[in-house]
C-alpha cells in the first residue's frame, strides 16, 4: 500500500484515537486510507481555492462532487474504525463538565486546538 508523505499528519492524528496496542492490521490499513483521504480532500480543495468556485462555463468546480464523496468516505471509515466523535468522546449529552473545563482552557488559549495552531 502506498502511503502519501502529505497524509502523515492526517495518519498521527488519526493513531491518537486509541491505545496502540489496539490497532489491528485491517485497522492500519483502513487508518493509512482515511489519512490519505484526508490528504486528498486538502490538496482538492486548495486546487478549487486557486481555480475559484466557478469554472469557465460559470458551473460549480467539478471537484466539489469530487470532494463530497470523498467526505463521504471518510464518515464511513471513521465509524468503521470506531474514532468518530460518539466514539471517542461518548455521547454528548454526557459531556456537560468536560466542556466547561475545555471552554475555559480554550478561552485562555490562542490556538484552535493543541493539534491545530492558527497561521496568519
Amino acid at each position: 500500500m502506498e502511503f502519501p508523505e502529505a497524509a502523515r499528519p492526517y495518519w498521527d492524528w488519526i493513531m491518537t484515537a486509541r491505545a496502540r496496542d489496539r490497532w489491528l492490521p485491517i485497522d492500519l490499513a483502513n487508518a493509512a486510507e482515511l489519512a490519505t483521504l484526508y490528504a486528498d480532500i486538502a490538496r482538492m480543495r486548495a486546487r478549487v481555492a486557486l481555480d475559484g468556485d466557478l469554472g469557465q462555463d460559470r458551473k460549480a468546480h467539478p471537484l466539489f462532487k469530487v470532494i463530497s464523496d470523498a467526505s463521504r468516505r471518510v464518515i464511513a471509515l471513521s465509524r468503521l474504525l470506531h474514532i468518530h466523535p460518539e466514539a471517542t468522546e461518548g455521547r454528548s449529552r454526557d459531556a456537560g463538565n468536560a466542556l466547561k473545563v475545555e471552554r475555559a482552557s480554550a478561552a485562555a488559549a490562542d490556538n484552535v486546538h493543541p493539534l491545530i495552531r492558527r497561521v496568519s
